[in-house]
């Protein structure tokens, strides 16, 4: 008797997983710009996590390296191509649009005296 009963908890479980790996699929397809950026905080903390326990070092010196990749080549491309944005957006006569990407390309080399104002641990 226990074992039946232990086999219908387990298909009555397997059915409420089923249902809910289908809803978070077809969320994750109507949502493709959130589970982007999800994805992307996880790979951007993974690689500070990574940095702080295997160099032994301090989450300063983590912080430090994050920061230095993002404001390395990277904050060259994204400014770079906010530039062109930016110019693109003011001939065709999207001045607000081209407003925010000026602020974005600057934005992506002074990222570390923004962190440092609200994070005193990473300055």
């Amino acid at each position: 008797m226990n074992f039946m009963n232990a086999i219908k908890r387990f298909q009555k479980m397997n059915g409420t997983y089923r249902k809910a790996c289908i809803e978070a699929c077809e969320w994750g397809l109507k949502n493709p710009n959130t589970i982007c950026g999800l994805f992307g905080v996880v790979l951007l903390f993974g690689g500070a996590h990574e940095a702080y326990a295997a160099n032994g070092g301090t989450p300063k010196e983590a912080c430090g390296e994050l920061l230095s990749y993002i404001e390395g080549g990277f904050a060259s491309l994204v400014a770079a191509a906010a530039g062109l944005g930016a110019i693109i957006a003011s001939a065709v006569g999207g001045f607000k649009a081209a407003w925010g990407l000026l602020v974005v390309s600057i934005g992506a080399f002074i990222l570390r005296s923004y962190i440092g104002v609200f994070l005193a641990k990473c300055s």
